[in-house]
């Protein structure tokens, strides 16, 4: 039974970093690249109000010309899952702390 839990869930962690990588190792960004990005992370269970507000940002970097390529993608693209991992992290200690 585990061993089919664990095989399930490298099968998934293989595609997504598969597809992702697929991602970063572009020359050039468009806003096809950020929709494939935006379908890979809601995959990937990141959630739709994390993943709305990363691709809004990702997007508005797009346009003001400071996202252009694969490598920007990948940096900006772990700063902002950071940033939502500490919001997040921080908010539930929060609620528990009394």
């Amino acid at each position: 039974m585990f061993g089919f839990i664990k095989k399930t869930f490298n099968k998934i962690y293989e595609q997504v970093t598969s597809k992702i990588k697929g991602l970063f190792s572009r020359s050039s960004i468009d806003t096809e690249t950020l929709h494939e990005l935006e379908k890979i992370l809601l995959s990937a269970d990141t959630g739709y109000s994390t993943t709305r507000m990363i691709i809004d940002k990702l997007s508005k970097s797009h346009q003001s010309g400071h996202l252009n390529s694969g490598l920007q993608l990948h940096e900006q693209l772990k700063k902002y899952l950071l940033k939502s991992y500490k919001l997040t992290t921080h908010t539930k200690i929060h609620q528990y702390s009394y």
